[in-house]
């Protein structure tokens, strides 16, 4: 268990303070995923919360440039790191699968455990495995408190879940389990844009009293930012006209050939396209 660290004084707390558990399986995963939770403990730390976070593997100094106000439980000291899997996730990609549920296995069930032996208020997941979530708060309903969960896609019919046939029916199965938990060990769910709202409502059936809160996903200006000319010579782009840039992980499920489609229907001017990211599929 890492505390947090010295130097850091909590203010007066804006509203009743609580003991949460933010539970992130893959804290070192390319992407999103540290910096968000970290920012998001960080923040609730400094309302005045006891904030833990329990994870594989993350990294909070890449993320922030002052002390802890959350401590940092990290499941086996850190040896569950996700990196060996996502090497592999363009390659052999059912050694990638197979990371992605038994890190979120190993995560969650570790979590579980601690609600057990510290009595947090509330736990708030975030990328947790749908199906892992589900039958873990119902092992552990006698201990866990209410639970909060994060969903960043509302894509949980066959119709919606990109992807081949077999993932398609582990989606709607993994959808039949999940929904189950909704309103008995999971109190409510959390997404970054109104949009989610009802088409989740619709794909999980949920009753209108059911809790799905918006929380933008926010962002932090840079601290010294690099004039437009220095960031292109950094990027050995010598085209100094508009650039439309895509940035993020190269998945299917992003839309990039309807962006390009869309890109080829503009009439020819002086402009280009930069797509930059991670080739997953």
């Amino acid at each position: 268990m890492a505390t947090a660290l010295s130097g850091w004084t909590k203010p007066e707390p804006l509203v009743e303070p609580m003991r949460i558990l933010v539970v992130q399986p893959t804290g070192d995963r390319m992407g999103h995923y540290g910096i968000y939770t970290v920012k998001l403990c960080q923040a609730l730390g400094k309302l005045g919360h006891s904030v833990t976070l329990c994870t594989n593997r993350i990294y909070p100094e890449r993320y922030i440039r002052e002390p802890l106000a959350f401590a940092v439980h990290e499941v086996a000291g850190g040896l569950l790191s996700f990196d060996q899997y996502e090497q592999q996730i363009a390659g052999f990609t059912p050694y990638y699968w197979w990371g992605h549920f038994k890190v979120s296995f190993q995560v969650t069930s570790e979590a579980m455990k601690l609600c057990r032996s510290q009595g947090f208020d509330v736990v708030y997941m975030t990328d947790v495995e749908f199906l892992m979530a589900a039958l873990l708060v119902r092992r552990y309903r006698a201990a866990v408190p209410p639970v909060v969960i994060e969903v960043s896609a509302a894509n949980f019919t066959f119709a919606t879940y990109p992807g081949a046939l077999p993932k398609k029916v582990y989606k709607v199965m993994q959808r039949e389990i999940f929904r189950r938990t909704l309103g008995r060990e999971i109190q409510a769910i959390s997404i970054l844009g109104e949009w989610h709202r009802e088409r989740l409502r619709r794909q999980l059936r949920l009753s209108r009293d059911f809790m799905i809160a918006v929380i933008p996903d926010g962002a932090g200006d840079a601290d010294n930012p690099i004039d437009r000319r220095d960031a292109r010579e950094k990027l050995g782009i010598a085209y100094g006209g508009p650039i439309l840039l895509f940035f993020g992980m190269l998945r299917r499920d992003k839309g990039i050939e309807g962006l390009i489609d869309a890109a080829s229907r503009v009439p020819a001017d002086d402009w280009q396209m930069l797509i930059s990211g991670f080739p997953v599929d």
